[in-house]
């Protein structure tokens, strides 16, 4: 997007989970080089500023702010673009940076020990948090900060223990940005999510209890804007971006961007009793492929906002035109029912597309336990013009022993590259069910429809299968 002069373009990034170079590990080599990836990207834009939602560093160690700094000071000479201009601090401290409990933790302790390393002090420990902060980057440090970049006002919430499930000063310092500057769009960002906004419907995990305080505080204004990390969920999911009381956008993950929960495909969350992933037939969608940016531009009272892939470049899908303000909020432009509405035509199969059932009797569920399965290959879905890419499919088996169909069982598989750009989601999905999960009397008929992001659904291929697994399937 070109930007009239004065403008402001800020890059946003969440989770970057960066680790201490003594340790010499390839993973902690190869988010050093993809923060300067992302970095040099928004300095090829000439950003204003770069806002971090959180886990700036993965196991709280002052050592890991430092190579933090370190990367940006490389990309960013003096905090500045190469045309001398400033370039916005807008960092903020997550859990894993300032709860402790991480670095004390014994694997973390291990990996030290094993090195003959002395572990690094801890970011929480004493006033490093401020203290380290301002040594590095050469600037002062709260837990609420408010920064002014281009006459526009950033609110950062670091996550700290005076800002553990509470927002004190939230309200008075929003009541100031608004009086400073009561027609012009703020930011508000914090690591945790704010409940109830971006893929509710999924009960997105992470907030943090008493987020509804800061929830309560944006509601009544339509003009701020708050960014939240921590769920590392794809910014490829149209869900990321709500609007209702104020606009809310989910700043995805810089490493391990995962897709929702309730597929077969799914991430699984260990601490969440409720999620079934761990009972899965398939192996989840890589989260480790997934790597997030935004670059937001602000024009007036509109936002243009680009979704990312960090290593290619590529877009994770098309821009979010996003007006705010009471009268945008009032007519509903950017809700989540007006966009599925103006979502355009779903995602459509081949006319010659057809589902092949095969038999896999030494197959292995997503815990590696042997399983007799039965894999339904099907081919990948297409966007269709003005519409959106296909983002999972709805797979369904019925029983037709008693003459009308009896639904057995349902699932959702995720296009096998979901959290990735879609000109390399290229692999052909298919969904995989135990043999015991079709053990029902009769001939079974499968169903496939492929749907876009808010569940939109394209023409559906149907096949009959026999329990004899050796038959191949009828078309229908």
């Amino acid at each position: 997007m070109n930007l009239p002069t004065g403008q402001l373009l800020f890059g946003v990034l969440s989770d970057l989970h960066l680790l201490d170079p003594a340790l010499e590990l390839p993973e902690g080599a190869a988010r050093s080089a993809l923060l300067r990836t992302a970095l040099a990207r928004f300095r090829d834009r000439g950003v204003d500023g770069v806002l971090v939602c959180g886990d700036l560093t993965n196991n709280g160690f002052v050592t890991e702010l430092e190579e933090v700094a370190r990367v940006w000071f490389e990309v960013f000479p003096e905090g500045c673009l190469p045309d001398g201009r400033r370039v916005a601090n807008l960092l903020l401290y997550g859990d894993h940076d300032m709860e402790g409990r991480i670095r004390k933790g014994e694997r973390v302790r291990r990996l030290y020990a094993e090195r003959e390393l002395p572990l690094p002090p801890g970011l929480d420990e004493g006033d490093n948090r401020s203290a380290v902060w301002e040594r590095l980057f050469h600037e002062p440090w709260a837990p609420l900060r408010r920064v002014t970049v281009k006459d526009h006002d950033f609110l950062l919430r670091s996550f700290t223990p005076e800002y553990m499930g509470r927002s004190p000063g939230l309200a008075e310092s929003v009541a100031a940005v608004r009086a400073d500057h009561p027609e012009r769009p703020f930011f508000y960002a914090q690591h945790r999510t704010i409940p109830g906004t971006c893929r509710f419907r999924d009960h997105l995990w992470g907030a943090e209890d008493g987020a509804g305080d800061c929830r309560r505080v944006l509601d009544g204004c339509p003009e701020g804007v708050a960014f939240f990390g921590h769920t590392h969920s794809s910014l490829a999911d149209e869900q990321s971006a709500w609007q209702g009381g104020f606009t809310a956008i989910n700043a995805g993950g810089f490493v391990n961007a995962a897709m929702p929960r309730g597929r077969e495909n799914s991430t699984a969350i260990s601490w969440l009793a409720d999620d079934p992933a761990p009972f899965a037939q398939m192996p989840p969608v890589p989260a480790a492929a997934g790597h997030d940016a935004m670059i937001v531009a602000v024009v007036g009272r509109r936002l243009r906002v680009e979704r990312l892939d960090v290593e290619t470049g590529l877009p994770l899908g098309p821009d979010w035109d996003i007006e705010i303000g009471p009268e945008a909020i009032a007519r509903g432009v950017f809700g989540n029912a007006a966009r599925a509405a103006s979502a355009g035509p779903a995602p459509e199969f081949s006319p010659d597309a057809a589902l092949v059932v095969e038999d896999v009797p030494d197959g292995a569920n997503r815990s590696g336990a042997s399983v007799p399965q039965v894999r339904v290959r099907f081919p990948r879905a297409e966007k269709q013009p003005g519409g959106l890419r296909v983002f999972d499919y709805r797979v369904r088996v019925e029983t037709l022993a008693h003459g009308e169909p009896r639904l057995l069982l349902e699932k959702r598989v995720l296009t096998p590259g979901a959290n990735r750009p879609e000109a390399l989601d290229a692999e052909p999905p298919c969904c995989v069910f135990s043999r015991a999960e079709l053990a029902a009397p009769g001939p079974l008929r499968l169903t496939v429809a492929p749907a876009n992001a808010w569940g939109q659904e394209g023409r559906t291929l149907r096949a009959t299968m026999h329990r004899n697994w050796d038959s191949p399937p009828r078309g229908m």
